[in-house]
């Protein structure tokens, strides 16, 4: 199954603006509850160790930090990533090479909260937040997760420095 295919099936394959009717909530498990999944929470930390390995591997390092923004990693925290998103004004012409190459991305919040439905009644305008409308533009989600092999986690990563270096 290519990259590309893997990623559609991790709903990386956000095209279009998602216009929020309803505000979703993210809501923590509790330890008690958590407690009666121990076999879920052990698969999990299987995952994580592998997505945080490949993340620092991901030291996506040789990339010019003036050209693209990866996502902090802090050395006295294990990482674990549900997404990998980066930040590059660069970011349709990146998506469009890695694409050619047989690697799906997505754009995942290609859509400043506050011009969503849901949120129309905070009646903030274009400018409003500078910031989140130049992240919207330049934001990419690479596929870097639990059931990509090694290998093709090295793929990602080489040939996003290869676009990074032409």
């Amino acid at each position: 199954m290519s990259i590309y295919i893997r990623g559609k099936i991790y709903k990386c394959e956000v095209n279009k603006p998602i216009d929020i009717h309803i505000p979703e909530y993210n809501i923590l498990i509790s330890d008690t509850i958590l407690g009666e999944g121990v076999s879920i929470w052990s698969n999990v930390n299987i995952y994580g160790a592998k997505i945080g390995k490949e993340a620092k591997i991901g030291a996506f390092v040789e990339i010019r930090k003036d050209v693209v923004q990866i996502p902090y990693v802090d050395p006295s925290n294990e990482t674990i990533y549900h997404q990998y998103t980066i930040r590059t004004s660069n970011r349709d012409e990146l998506r469009q090479y890695l694409t050619k190459k047989g690697i799906g991305t997505g754009i995942h919040y290609p859509m400043p909260f506050y011009f969503q439905k849901a949120f129309k009644y905070l009646s903030y305008k274009e400018g409003a937040f500078p910031e989140a409308e130049k992240a919207s533009k330049e934001v990419l989600s690479l596929p870097i997760h639990q059931d990509l092999t090694d290998e093709e986690i090295a793929y990602v990563i080489t040939t996003t420095r290869q676009f990074f270096k032409k």
